[in-house]
């Protein structure tokens, strides 16, 4: 099913943000738990051997504290965690860079069952195909529905550098698995809060 979300129906938290979409484009079902969310972020190609083991244990922690997980469906750590957020018969959303009908081959297997466990959101028209600046400018909308944005894995150039920014800029609480060099150097430079192992979010999700 596919709908477009109007202004009015966009969630508070995301019309506060700079920059704030206008319109949304929905493929799928938007139920209002959904806008309760925890961001999963990371490399493509992640660096930690852990990775993936990290953003699925992530993933089924934030859906057992009944939290909607939210990415941007690309291959790596979000789809792992889009993966795993499913497989514990949680919701999870999508927010792409293109169009909501156009979703890249690698990860295409994942949409049918996004559309009835979450949805596929964008503000760009639906049969849109993505140009370079889209991709770090969407980030901003991943972590502008968040109430908390978790960094697997990153290095210290790309899409989620970019993403780390928005959420500062944002005031959302950051926190990252150490390991990787995206992810020392966001510690390091006071950016996020450091956690040993994904179970020691719990306490943090607790209080959201």
């Amino acid at each position: 099913m596919l709908m477009l979300i109007s202004p009015d129906r966009i969630p508070a938290q995301l019309r506060g943000i700079a920059n704030p979409p206008t319109q949304l484009y929905c493929r799928g079902e938007l139920l209002p738990s959904d806008w309760r969310a925890v961001a999963i972020i990371g490399a493509r190609r992640p660096l930690h051997s852990a990775a993936q083991v990290r953003a699925e244990r992530v993933a089924y922690l934030a859906v057992a504290q009944g939290f909607c997980v939210i990415a941007g469906l690309a291959q790596g750590v979000d789809s792992w965690a889009h993966q795993a957020a499913l497989d514990a018969g949680g919701r999870t959303v999508a927010v792409l860079a293109g169009g909501v009908g156009i979703v890249a081959e690698g990860v295409s297997s994942l949409a049918p069952r996004m559309e009835r466990q979450g949805a596929l959101i964008s503000e760009r028209s639906p049969y849109y195909r993505p140009q370079a600046p889209d991709f770090p400018l969407r980030n901003r909308l991943i972590t502008g529905i968040a109430a908390l944005v978790i960094v697997i894995d990153a290095d210290v150039r790309g899409g989620t550098m970019r993403a780390v920014e928005y959420a500062q800029a944002q005031g959302r609480p950051i926190f990252a698995l150490p390991g990787s060099a995206g992810c020392d150097q966001f510690i390091a430079r006071g950016w996020a809060q450091a956690i040993a192992t994904p179970s020691e979010l719990r306490t943090h999700l607790r209080g959201l």
